[in-house]
């Protein structure tokens, strides 16, 4: 099996090779609604099939979602330019209030 690595394509998915092993999960909400945390993680069964190769969407339009199903080839408003902030944690951070 190839090293494993994470390749960014041009105009397109990400390409990850290796194997790694994927874990399903969701976002756990409130009984209003309001995001929580991620769950569950390495929950027996609950990980994708293990391949050597793996192509990701990052355009968000995939109806395969994790994987890339072709579609940002014809999603007009997918900017595949890398734009993370690469400010520091702190400099980001804002204090929020707790609710009544």
């Amino acid at each position: 099996m190839a090293e494993p690595g994470i390749k960014i394509t041009d105009k397109g998915p990400y390409i990850v090779t290796g194997g790694p092993v994927l874990t399903k999960r969701w976002q756990s909400e409130t009984a209003d609604g309001e995001r929580m945390a991620w769950d569950p993680v390495g929950i027996p069964g609950n990980d994708y099939e293990v391949q050597a190769r793996y192509t990701l969407c990052r355009c968000g339009h995939s109806s395969n979602k994790p994987f890339c199903d072709g579609t940002h080839a014809s999603v007009e408003a997918f900017d595949p330019a890398l734009t993370a902030d690469r400010a520091s944690g702190d400099s980001r951070r804002t204090a929020q209030e707790a609710g009544e």
